[in-house]
């Protein structure tokens, strides 16, 4: 499935803080929480295959996309509550399965902890993690993100896709940097409050959370993510006690690069 295949349908209005989209009308509720520099809306493909098996909740994170008159707030706890006051302003059955994607994948388990009984499995996808908190990123992938930055004088999707995805998709999809740019300026994606996130996820640190996570816990790595070096993933995965499982050939951005895995996985962990 290419980029933008399928419309989602428009935010709910006037419900709970966060801006939210609902997609599906029955299943298990699953929780899917978008990455740094990006927006919810870009998790549509996902949002198309598993229609017909969960009900899927895209938030947009503080400060960004449908959410982006809210300022950010300096703690992840923060974070996590304006999420958990949306899903209650939603009033959807328990039990929650929570997902998140880097750093998403930070902000999941901080709202899974918080949810106590509610959430029944948490899914941290391209995440990696330290016991001081701040993810690892590759020097090698930065370099090269600020060297095409100056050479283009930008800081748009022509500069970091090539890191986020597979070759064999910006080959089939040329147009696709510049489709998803187009997409979050819609939007409304913020250069500037993703940054802030940036710094409030320098301060993180998961070790407070693990013990009220779920015992249904996985962690999902591309073998071939650019951005955070995979053996990150895996040493995230010993340190929550949680099962790993890597995706063969794929990179960072799952949304854009592996939205059919995405889906096989959370309908696969919310099923049971």
């Amino acid at each position: 499935m290419t980029p933008g295949a399928t419309a989602l349908p428009d935010p709910i209005e006037g419900i709970g803080p966060l801006g939210v989209r609902v997609v599906g009308d029955s299943g298990p509720v699953v929780v899917l929480i978008h990455g740094l520099g990006r927006v919810a809306a870009t998790w549509r493909d996902v949002a198309a295959l598993t229609r017909d098996e969960v009900r899927l909740v895209l938030p947009d994170n503080p400060g960004l996309g449908r959410s982006s008159a809210l300022k950010v707030p300096w703690s992840m706890i923060e974070h996590a509550r304006l999420h958990i006051a949306t899903l209650d302003a939603l009033e959807l059955p328990p039990p929650y399965h929570l997902a998140g994607l880097s750093l998403g994948g930070m902000i999941a388990p901080t709202v899974a902890d918080l949810l106590g009984e509610r959430c029944a499995s948490v899914t941290l996808l391209a995440a990696s993690s330290r016991e001081s908190g701040f993810w690892r990123l590759s020097l090698g992938s930065l370099m090269r993100m600020a060297g095409r930055s100056l050479a283009t004088r930008s800081f748009d999707h022509r500069v970091n896709m090539p890191e986020l995805v597979r070759a064999t998709i910006l080959e089939a999809r040329p147009g696709l940097a510049k489709e998803l740019d187009e997409l979050q300026e819609r939007e409304g994606f913020s250069a500037w409050n993703g940054f802030k996130q940036l710094l409030v996820a320098a301060r993180w640190s998961i070790a407070s959370h693990v013990p009220g996570l779920p015992a249904r816990r996985l962690v999902v790595v591309g073998s071939d993510d650019r951005l955070v070096p995979p053996s990150n993933s895996h040493r995230l995965a010993k340190i929550i006690d949680a099962q790993l499982e890597v995706l063969d050939g794929r990179g960072h951005d799952m949304s854009v690069d592996s939205p059919d895995e995405v889906a096989r996985i959370l309908i696969e962990v919310a099923r049971g």
